[in-house]
């Protein structure tokens, strides 16, 4: 079983690590400068980028050696300049890093859609492949581009539980992974 994980909201607190910068009345600029504000924050010890790992990614990903982090750096802000988006890439690569959890892991970091990442990596895969994202648009990407790809969102905020019918599995935590993987294993 292969796992392809979103960095963002699966992996990685974003809102606990914007909360951090908005409680100290820093703007988020996604750019070479403020890229520049949170290495020195890192360098100085005062951001620990590790903490905002969610404590059950780390175990999973520790647990599981075939995952792969697929990040989009693309911010809710319409980044339409090139440089722009080199420097949304270079920032979302920084937090990557700085957090250690990639260590040796495959990386792969998108600016927009991840449907073409997805298909250059499971374009000669013969095994079942869990998609792990928060977000049904990238969800959505992988839609049709490897029969045995399973999409999965994960919701942190959520117990788990949705109303209506749903085209992913939804979850909560990697122990809820586990399970609906476990569930799931013969017919993936």
């Amino acid at each position: 079983m292969k796992y392809i994980l979103d960095f963002d909201g699966v992996i990685f607190n974003t809102r606990a690590f914007k909360n951090w910068f908005i409680d100290r009345d820093i703007e988020i600029t996604r750019d070479a400068a403020f890229t520049q504000k949170v290495q020195a924050f890192v360098e100085d010890g005062s951001l620990d980028m590790e903490s905002f790992v969610f404590p059950d990614a780390r175990a999973f990903i520790q647990r599981h050696p075939d995952v792969t982090i697929l990040s989009s750096a693309k911010s809710r802000i319409d980044d339409t300049n090139e440089s722009t988006q080199e420097e949304a890439i270079a920032f979302q690569e920084f937090k990557i890093v700085a957090s250690k959890i990639a260590e040796g892991k495959q990386v792969k970091i998108v600016y927009d859609s991840k449907r073409e990442a997805l298909e250059e990596m499971l374009h000669r895969s013969t095994e079942p492949t869990v998609f792990v994202d928060d977000t049904k648009e990238h969800l959505g990407d992988g839609q049709g581009v490897y029969e045995r790809l399973h999409a999965v969102c994960m919701n942190r905020d959520s117990s788990g539980a949705f109303e209506g019918t749903l085209e992913h599995g939804v979850i909560n935590s990697f122990d809820a992974l586990d399970e609906l993987v476990a569930s799931r294993e013969e017919t993936m």
